[in-house]
């Protein structure tokens, strides 16, 4: 589960005195207002490039310091037949966009009736690799349409990534029963092993998260098994803290698994 939304590309003029490939010439730079000025000394490449990370062995450094994630992932039309570089810096920020536009054909939408089989099926894949969920396996399709349907009924949040009308991923948040607790919620999801690392689970979680925050509830809560590092990663970007470990939480095919519990508080963590 990991991370982003793609963004939409953008194509930029840069006029870098054509004819004169290496000497230097003033960048200008003119969007939304801003201006951006830098001194380059660049080779010469073909007309249309992609945004590459800053090699000092062949250019030197270029102004991006104000460039923004909307720009560091669109093609540039160079007129004078040179690269514009990126420096190292950022070239975490252009592959996260990268990997981000790998989800653009997914859905997140509310679940509905017509989603359950093909939810169904995707939990009992997601449990029966023995990782992530407490169950091993998927309960049977007529309880899970009932557990659907009563989040329905109920007004939890319940959400599920499409592809081509089938269920990839999910989240929802179950409110407690007793009214006591009515203000908390307990959030579990999962994805298909094919559609992790995409950004998929942060799309899902924060879509999940704001309608809860719209129903009310004023802490969300989950456990999760101390080895799965890349979901503990997910829930800590999206504002959720450590809050104790639960010893010996599961244990599978013989072997006890710890686990973490983690909270998001939404008036401490200012969620919007």
């Amino acid at each position: 589960m990991a991370d982003e939304v793609g963004l939409p590309a953008q194509r930029e003029i840069i006029d870098l005195h054509r004819g004169e490939p290496r000497k230097s010439a003033q960048q200008c730079c003119r969007r939304a207002g801003e201006r951006h000025q830098d001194e380059c000394n660049v080779g010469c490449e073909p007309d249309l490039q992609y945004l590459q990370p800053f090699d000092g062995a062949r250019c030197r450094e270029t102004d991006t310091q104000r460039l923004t994630d909307r720009e560091l992932c669109a093609p540039v039309w160079l007129c004078g037949r040179c690269p514009i570089a990126i420096p190292q810096s950022l070239k975490e920020k252009h592959m996260d966009a990268a990997a981000a536009s790998d989800t653009l054909g997914i859905r997140i939408e509310p679940i509905a009736a017509v989603h359950i089989d093909s939810f169904h099926r995707t939990l009992d894949v997601v449990a029966r690799e023995k990782k992530y969920l407490s169950m091993l396996e998927a309960t049977p399709l007529p309880q899970t349409r009932e557990f659907v349907m009563g989040m329905i009924a109920k007004g939890n949040p319940q959400f599920v990534a499409t592809a081509e009308g089938e269920v990839v991923g999910w989240c929802d948040i179950s409110r407690h029963f007793f009214p006591s607790r009515a203000h908390r919620g307990r959030l579990g999801m999962g994805i298909l092993p094919t559609y992790r690392g995409k950004g998929l689970g942060r799309r899902l979680i924060e879509t999940t998260l704001r309608a809860a925050q719209k129903s009310g509830f004023a802490r969300i809560e989950l456990d999760v098994y101390e080895d799965n590092a890349r979901a503990i990663a997910l829930y800590e970007k999206t504002g959720f803290a450590r809050e104790g470990i639960v010893r010996r939480a599961a244990c599978i095919d013989g072997r006890f698994i710890d686990a973490i519990s983690m909270a998001l508080l939404f008036d401490e963590r200012g969620f919007s």
